[in-house]
This record gives C-alpha cells, sequence and structure tokens, in this order.
C-alpha cells in the first residue's frame, strides 16, 4: 500500500508529462494484477508477495543510485514499481484473508486495513521530501519493500493448505512447512473432503454434546 499510494503520488517528481506519467502508472496495474494471479496460483502466496515486493524495493532503490542526469530512468523505474506494488498489493490481501483464522478473519483484515490507512497517511509527506532530494521518496519507499519482502519469507503459504478455523489451528498453521518451500501442489477435491472429514465429524460430535 505505501509503495503503491507512494509511487503514483510522487508523479510530478519523474519529470516530463505528468499527464502522461499518471497514466501509464495507473495502466500498468493490469498487466501486475494478471501477473499477480498467475504467480499466486503456480508458486504460491508466499514467494509471490516475497518477489513483488522485492521488485518494487530494488526499483526504487535503483533510482536513488542512478544519477539524476540519466533520462527516463525514474519514469521506468517507477514503471516497474507500481507493477511489482500492483502485484504485491493482490497477493499480500490474498494471503492475508486466508492467514487470519474463520472466528476473527473480518476484525483481522479490518484491522489490516486500519494500519496500512494510517500508513497511507505519512505517503505525501514523503513524497514532498524531494524539494530536498528527488531519490528521497525512491529511498524511503525501497527500503520499506525491500523489509516488507525480507519479512514476508517468514510467513507460512497457504495456497492448497487446509485454512485455520479457530485461533488455536492458526497457531499450529504452518509449523510444518519448510522457510524456503515452495508450495506449488494442487489438492484434488477427494483428498480435501478426507483431510477435512474428520475435524467436521469432531466439530458435529461436540456441537451434538454441547446440546
Amino acid at each position: 500500500m505505501f509503495a503503491y499510494y507512494g509511487l503514483q503520488i510522487n508523479v510530478p517528481n519523474l519529470g516530463g508529462n505528468p499527464f502522461v506519467n499518471f497514466f501509464i502508472l495507473s495502466a500498468v496495474e493490469v498487466p501486475g494484477l494478471i501477473c499477480s494471479w498467475y504467480f499466486m496460483e503456480k508458486h504460491g502466496r508466499r514467494w509471490s508477495s516475497v518477489s513483488f515486493l522485492i521488485l518494487t524495493g530494488s526499483s526504487c532503490l535503483l533510482v536513488a543510485i542512478v544519477p539524476e542526469g540519466i533520462p527516463y530512468v525514474a519514469i521506468v523505474c517507477s514503471l516497474i514499481g507500481k507493477f511489482g506494488a500492483s502485484a504485491a498489493f493482490m497477493a499480500v490481501y490474498q494471503q492475508s484473508s486466508e492467514l487470519y483464522p474463520t472466528t476473527i478473519r473480518s476484525i483481522g483484515m479490518g484491522m489490516s486495513g486500519t494500519f496500512a490507512g494510517v500508513a497511507n497517511i505519512i505517503v505525501p509527506y514523503v513524497v514532498f521530501l524531494a524539494v530536498i532530494a528527488k531519490y528521497i521518496p525512491f529511498l524511503i519507499i525501497g527500503l520499506i519493500n525491500l523489509l516488507a519482502g525480507l519479512s514476508a519469507i517468514l510467513l507460512p503459504e497457504t495456497l492448497n493448505e487446509i485454512l485455520p478455523q479457530t485461533i488455536q489451528d492458526a497457531e499450529k498453521f504452518g509449523k510444518e512447512q519448510k522457510c524456503f518451500s515452495c508450495n506449488s501442489r494442487r489438492m484434488s477435491s477427494d483428498s480435501f473432503q478426507e483431510e477435512q472429514s474428520p475435524k467436521l465429524l469432531n466439530d458435529c460430535e461436540k456441537d451434538t454434546y454441547a446440546a
């Protein structure tokens, strides 16, 4: 979210025609979302989030490293960064909804959106730092995204996994996974039902005894 809005608001600092820059930065979201969907289904949510966050951070840091005299570097890197930010936003949103257990999913997603909104309040002030040096907004956005991408490695993969229903399930979720595993397998409907059936039966028995 921080890079998504930051790169869009930073259009006046790119040089060239601001209307054209704004349009292409908006249009690049479409291929970003399509690629995000493909990679999430092919390679999982975790590595999609990590890859796109690091792509966004690296492209922004490249602007801070390359001298300002080289033309179109900021525009091209902003396009790559917005592509990665759009893809990362979709992957992170999907993964977040699958990580929260069913009992608190709406609360968890609401709190996540609240904190993201608070972070977005800072974005205009970060962009305004370009009056000091034009690379400062890119530097801050790049570092934040690199840190987020590296932190996302620690999250469990949710693709083709039975999602947690309770807080207790969420505490155990992903403990069997390796840190650098990539879950790209497909679970058949029969195997999914077989794994779900014992849990559903136990829940029904508990409800029956409670009644």
